[in-house]
């Protein structure tokens, strides 16, 4: 009777030995913090404001990021003046419909991590800015 208790527990230990060493267990917990982090994310959170550009932070890709901007121009009936994009940096110009000029940057600075900055107008308005940056996270 040993020695078929003995196989099985030495099955699951190795068992277990595959299935930490094939990364699944890494993969679990990262996805559990992943779920965490995008709750988190659901909350805006301003960021920072500074000589009247908004700097923010995003987790997304440029191309992500860019999409979910060019898409908040369009719910915002914004036209695209100009743009220019790659893998890595994006930058748009629009005008809202008073004529103020829209710069909105976009860069990577992890992988899957962005950050923003948007300025409006030539001294900067922080609460369009703000307000820019809420819709475009609505669409990422």
């Amino acid at each position: 009777m040993k020695c078929p208790l003995r196989h099985v527990a030495a099955g699951v230990v190795l068992l277990t030995f595959v299935v930490i060493g094939s990364g699944c267990v890494p993969l679990v917990i990262g996805s559990a913090v992943s779920l965490s982090v995008e709750e988190h994310d659901k909350k805006y959170i301003p960021g920072e404001y500074k000589n009247g550009i908004l700097i923010k932070k995003v987790k997304g890709s440029p191309m992500q990021v860019y999409d979910a901007v060019r898409m908040a121009f369009r719910k915002l009936k914004m036209s695209i003046v100009r743009e220019n994009h790659d893998l890595h940096y994006a930058a748009l110009l629009s005008e809202f419909s008073d004529g103020r000029e829209v710069i909105v940057n976009i860069e990577q600075i992890e992988n899957f991590v962005s950050k923003v900055k948007i300025k409006i107008g030539p001294q900067g308005d922080q609460q369009y800015s703000d307000f820019l940056m809420q819709t475009i996270m609505k669409e990422l």
